[in-house]
């Protein structure tokens, strides 16, 4: 079954690397922002059935663990092993300070809730949601007035 599942996940992310690239070249858009937005939603969508599944069965850590773990094991297994396999380059076209600044705010916002409520609710959550709505907009423009 791991088997099986494996060349499954290996064959599906080459149908959406072809598909970003296809959606890219149909609509003018780079890969950098086809990557941000199209492919990262879907590469989350998994991480959104879990967390929505845990919080079903009343367990708020599994969906921490989760969220955090991902963030985690992407920015530095995922990448670690892509640059081993081939170098990734990196530099201000392909991660502007808009990508840090974004992070920097998500980032904020978590370490207020965990500071002072220890509780993200529908308020935060609606923040949150803005922030990423924002997040693709000023991408948006930024990759349009290059």
């Amino acid at each position: 079954v791991f088997g099986l599942a494996l060349l499954l996940i290996v064959a599906s992310s080459e149908a959406i690397v072809r598909s970003a690239t296809s959606i890219s070249d149909a609509l003018g858009l780079s890969l950098g922002f086809v990557g941000l937005t199209l492919t990262a939603i879907g590469t989350s969508l998994p991480e959104l059935t879990f967390t929505i599944s845990a919080m079903k069965r009343r367990k708020p850590q599994e969906v921490l663990g989760d969220i955090t773990g991902g963030v985690i094991a992407n920015s530095t297994f995922v990448l670690g092993i892509t640059s081993i396999i081939h170098p990734i380059v990196v530099n201000k076209s392909n991660i502007g300070p808009s990508t840090l600044i974004f992070m920097i705010i998500t980032l904020a916002i978590f370490l207020r809730v965990a500071k002072t409520k220890e509780k993200l609710d529908k308020k935060e959550a609606v923040v949150l949601l803005g922030v990423y709505v924002l997040f693709i907009l000023v991408e948006y423009y930024l990759q349009s007035v290059k």
